[in-house]
């Protein structure tokens, strides 16, 4: 991405759209764009890391407590709809 917007910057200010212009249909030149900053994610990788950390000494720590629970998420059972069945009279 950052490449591109140097190499696009670069060619405006060489005025290479200036030069390929047709004369009977002229067109504005783009506009200079700012570089967008470096992403950087290794803070968020390091974050990742440490809470798959505490979820393994977690696990562990509950199995200690309780070694022969199934340990498994599961979902709270869904409560049972109402259906709003409504008879009509037939009169």
């Amino acid at each position: 991405m950052q490449d591109d917007i140097k190499e696009r910057n670069r060619e405006i200010e060489e005025g290479v759209f200036k030069a390929t212009d047709d004369p009977k249909r002229p067109l504005v030149s783009p506009a200079v764009e700012a570089v967008p900053p470096h992403l950087n994610f290794a803070q968020w990788k390091n974050a990742v890391d440490v809470l798959n950390r505490s979820a393994a000494d977690y696990r562990k720590a509950l199995n200690k407590r309780t070694p022969t629970a199934v340990l498994r998420w599961h979902p709270l059972p869904l409560p049972k709809s109402t259906k709003c069945s409504s008879k009509a009279s037939a009169s």
